[in-house]
C-alpha cells in the first residue's frame, strides 16, 4: 500500500494535468450550457462526455510517459498500475463531488 501511495504521488508531479484541467472543465461546461440554453434546442449532453474522454486520455498519457521512468525507479508493474488506479479513483471521487455540487447549484 505504501508503494501505491508513492506511485500516486509520483504521478502527481505534473500537477497541471490532474489538478488544473479538471478545474477548468466544469467552468467551460457551465459557459457552454449557458450559451446552449439560448438556442431553441438545449443540448448540452456532450459536455459531460468530454469530461470522461479527458480523463481517459490523461490515463493513457500517464501510462505511456511515466511507466518507463517508474520502472527505472524500482516500482513493479503491479504497484505502478495499482498506484495509478488509486490516483484515478481519488480524482474520480473529487470530480464526482464537484459535479454534484455544481448540479445542486444549477437546480
Amino acid at each position: 500500500m505504501n508503494t501505491w501511495v508513492k506511485v500516486a504521488r509520483y504521478n502527481l508531479m505534473r500537477r497541471a494535468n490532474y489538478l488544473l484541467l479538471p478545474c477548468i472543465l466544469p467552468v467551460a461546461f457551465a459557459l457552454g450550457a449557458v450559451t446552449a440554453g439560448r438556442r431553441p434546442p438545449h443540448d448540452a449532453s456532450g459536455y459531460l462526455l468530454a469530461f470522461f474522454v479527458c480523463f481517459a486520455l490523461q490515463g493513457a498519457q500517464t501510462v505511456g510517459q511515466s511507466l518507463p521512468f517508474g520502472l527505472t525507479l524500482g516500482a513493479s508493474r503491479r504497484s505502478f498500475y495499482s498506484g495509478t488506479a488509486l490516483l484515478g479513483m481519488a480524482l474520480a471521487l473529487v470530480s464526482g463531488l464537484v459535479l454534484t455540487v455544481l448540479q445542486a447549484i444549477e437546480r
